[in-house]
């Protein structure tokens, strides 16, 4: 499995056949369609027959990609952010849209119903119920604009998570964990 065209694909080694597998693009739609090239895509560690992607929605399949279902509404920022001061004379052209997706998710080692996703805008959120109910997390610290590109659910304590970030889009090229 991997991702192509915005989609998840299979590439078949006896055959050398690629299959789009993914959500349908009806599925998507342009509301919950929004991917980066490398989109997240994960078997549960708790359940290796669950499979989860993202887009800036989190997927679920458990037939191996054959379907899929949405277990969460839009988790990115959207038009919650400020254009940041580091963009200086351009700040006047630039307008926020709903362009985030999930750049990071990490399905608990410890419980299936937990899943903590992170935004290239910015945003944590984890599900404790499978995906019933989302709850940002973001640390006051992380500002908008700020690209969570790797997180990590905790292995010994199911509250926790690890993330790591850069903010080169706001002028600071350090790198960033918490």
């Amino acid at each position: 499995y991997g991702s192509q065209r915005s989609n998840i694909s299979l590439y078949n080694r006896t055959t050398g056949q690629t299959t789009l597998v993914g959500p349908s693009a009806e599925a998507r739609g342009t509301e919950f369609g929004r991917n980066v090239r490398t989109m997240p895509i994960n078997w549960s560690p708790v359940d290796p027959s669950v499979m989860f992607y993202a887009s800036n929605v989190v997927w679920k399949s458990t037939d191996h990609a054959h379907s899929w279902s949405r277990i969460s509404p839009d988790l990115t920022r959207g038009k919650d952010w400020a254009v940041p001061a580091t963009a200086g004379k351009y700040a006047s052209t630039i307008t926020p849209s709903p362009a985030g997706s999930i750049t990071a998710m990490s399905p608990s080692t410890r419980d299936i119903k937990i899943i903590w996703t992170g935004t290239d805008d910015g945003a944590i959120n984890v599900t404790m119920n499978g995906g019933a109910t989302w709850t940002n997390v973001t640390p006051a610290a992380i500002k908008p604009w700020t690209r969570i590109f790797n997180i990590e659910a905790g292995h010994f304590d199911s509250q926790t998570a690890y993330a790591a970030a850069n903010t080169m889009s706001i002028d600071d090229l350090n790198p960033h964990f918490w």
